[in-house]
C-alpha cells in the first residue's frame, strides 16, 4: 500500500481520536452551574511582543462534589440528572439559581427549571491532562514506527530484487 494512501488516513484517525479523548465528565456542585455562564476578560502579556493584551476568554472556578476546585476553560457542555432524566446540554449553557431553582438553557434545549433537591448529577466536558499527554506520545511515535516499518519493508523487498 502507497505511503500516499497511509498517512491521510492516520491523520484522520489521529484527529477523531484525539477529539474524543482528551475530555472527560467531572462532577460538580449543582448550585456551580451558573458559574460557567459567565465569561471572564483578562490582561494577559504576550510572550513574543512583551506588550499587554486584553484577553477575553471564559475561565470558571467551580468546586467538585469532593470539595476540590476545578477550573473550566472555555464554554463546556454539561450533562444534568433532575427527576431521573438526564440531558446533555450543548454549549453555550445558559443556567441561573433564584432560590432553590435552577433554570438551565442552551444550544439545544430551551428554558428548563429543576429544584436542587431534584438534581442527582450535575457534570462538565473538562480537559483530561494525563489522556491529552498519552495520546499525543502515541500519535508522535505511531508514524515514526509505521514508516520505519514501512521503509524497512521496502528496503528488503528492492534488495531482494
Amino acid at each position: 500500500m502507497p505511503i500516499k494512501r497511509v498517512l491521510p488516513a492516520l491523520s484522520r484517525f489521529a484527529l477523531l481520536t484525539l477529539s474524543a479523548g482528551c475530555t472527560v465528565w467531572a462532577d460538580i456542585k449543582p448550585s456551580e452551574l451558573p458559574k460557567i455562564s459567565t465569561i471572564t476578560v483578562a490582561p494577559a502579556v504576550s510572550q513574543t511582543t512583551g506588550r499587554s493584551e486584553v484577553l477575553a476568554m471564559s475561565i470558571a472556578r467551580v468546586e467538585r462534589t469532593d470539595g476540590r476546585v476545578l477550573e473550566v476553560l472555555g464554554r463546556p457542555d454539561a450533562r444534568v440528572s433532575c427527576r431521573g432524566q438526564e440531558r446533555v446540554y450543548e454549549h453555550p449553557v445558559v443556567s441561573t439559581l433564584e432560590g432553590q431553582t435552577m433554570t438551565i438553557s442552551s444550544a439545544n434545549y430551551a428554558k428548563t427549571t429543576c429544584e436542587l433537591s431534584d438534581l442527582s448529577s450535575v457534570q462538565v466536558v473538562d480537559v483530561a491532562a494525563s489522556n491529552t499527554r498519552a495520546w499525543i506520545l502515541y500519535f508522535t511515535l505511531l508514524p515514526v514506527v509505521l514508516l520505519a516499518t514501512y521503509g524497512v519493508t521496502h528496503a528488503a523487498i528492492d534488495s531482494a530484487k
